[in-house]
């Protein structure tokens, strides 16, 4: 992620470490950044400003990889 760049996180919230709609510019909080390393796809629901829009409908379609990432995620809540 480069500094000046703004991520928007798209999955499902995760308990005290990241929200649905948060954004991000220069890097991540260090315990976003231990999840990202143990579930590296949370990565992919990450996604540009220009981009938000078309992902939350992407996320709606069952048939798209975005919804499938986002159940995964939701699993990952679900363990915790």
């Amino acid at each position: 992620m480069n500094e000046n760049d703004t991520l928007i996180y798209v999955g499902p919230s995760l308990d005290q470490i990241v929200r649905n709609g948060t954004s991000f510019r220069g890097g991540f909080p260090p315990r976003l950044t231990e999840l990202l390393y143990a579930y590296p796809f949370i990565n992919e629901l990450m996604v540009t400003p220009e981009l938000l829009a078309e992902a939350k409908k992407n996320i709606r379609n069952s048939e798209s990889n975005l919804n499938t990432l986002y159940r995964k995620a939701e699993n990952i809540r679900r363990k915790k």
